[in-house]
């Protein structure tokens, strides 16, 4: 009898919580903006040669509470190389990411924040590699760590600017496309590769609750 109280205690707050929630938690978003590539470098060339306006992505993020939500995106990222084009490198990448409203943990109180808000996110994803100098498609890990400005345009629209490094272990690839270890066949070798996205996007709420849980 006391499991059958206690049971009930619990699923009535959980209701009551979710009664109270005045706020939405569900958003979609698009970015675009560059790809930087920090490791590893063909050799000779310089990571500049590699960089450029080539990452588009889009995702939707579901916030449990006003602090804590995650996240499901999509990225396209393409590395070429500047003194020839047809030594490139392109990613596809899924990632699932733990979002925190760093506004909202820390409880800031500011007007600042009334329209300007701040999110770090963090996770884990998989990689489709199509490099040039392959025929078939390489698997890579991703391990993705960001923060997320954003300013609030109106209820159903946020602009944001996303600073994210992505580390990749094992790569077989270099951004120019071509194996990192001329000797693969005999001369295995694992590289931990990285870059850097730093892009510009929009974000749209979704719900009829008035405010996004970003903004509480």
């Amino acid at each position: 009898m006391k499991k059958l109280i206690f049971t009930f205690l619990i699923l009535s707050g959980m209701i009551s919580f979710a009664q109270k929630r005045s706020f939405n938690q569900l958003s979609i978003e698009a970015n675009y903006g560059l790809s930087l590539p920090t490791t590893p470098i063909p050799d000779g060339g310089k990571a500049g040669e590699f960089n450029g306006f080539t990452h588009f992505s889009f995702g939707a993020r579901y916030m449990f509470i006003p602090e804590i939500g995650a996240k499901l995106s999509y990225a396209h990222d393409k590395f070429q190389d500047s003194n020839a084009t047809s030594n490139n490198l392109v990613y596809h990448r899924f990632d699932l990411e733990a979002v925190s409203n760093l506004v909202a943990l820390f409880n800031f109180q500011s007007e600042f924040f009334n329209d300007f808000g701040l999110l770090a996110h963090a996770g884990v994803g998989y990689i489709s590699a199509n490099p040039s100098g392959a025929i078939n498609n390489e698997e890579v890990g991703n391990i993705i760590i960001g923060v997320n400005p954003m300013y609030r345009l109106s209820e159903k629209f946020a602009l944001s600017l996303d600073i994210a490094y992505n580390l990749n272990p094992k790569m077989h690839f270099g951004y120019d496309g071509q194996l990192i270890e001329s000797n693969f066949d005999t001369d295995f070798k694992d590289f931990n590769g990285g870059f850097m996205n730093i892009t510009f996007g929009v974000k749209y709420y979704i719900g009829n609750k008035g405010d996004h849980a970003d903004w509480q």
